[in-house]
């Protein structure tokens, strides 16, 4: 038995340029407002900073579904966001996953 997909799951690393680590969390969690205001089918965008290394950050990103990340990507605060956050970025990987929880 196939387990159902009960939500869509983004995590993103980011590795930034040293020195670059605050004014990137500070627009970082601007653009987490924005999405928790403007997307109700965000269930959940947590930011998470490295403790040993402070210059790589982790974004965990939480969506009904695959349509509600679309609709996330496309917007224009996330043109704007990656476009602010792109000179301090020195690299990211991004993991896309389906969440199967039975108790949903």
């Amino acid at each position: 038995m196939e387990l159902p997909v009960t939500a869509f799951i983004v995590h993103v690393e980011i590795r930034v340029k040293i020195g670059t680590e605050k004014q990137f969390l500070r627009r970082a969690q601007e653009h987490r407002k924005n999405v928790l205001s403007n997307e109700p089918k965000c269930r959940c965008f947590d930011i998470s900073v490295e403790e040993s290394a402070p210059q790589n950050f982790r974004l965990y990103e939480v969506y009904d579904d695959l349509e509600a990340f679309k609709n996330h990507l496309a917007t224009e605060y996330m043109a704007q966001y990656r476009a602010d956050s792109e000179p301090w970025v020195k690299d990211r990987k991004i993991t896309k996953a389906s969440l199967h929880n039975i108790d949903q």
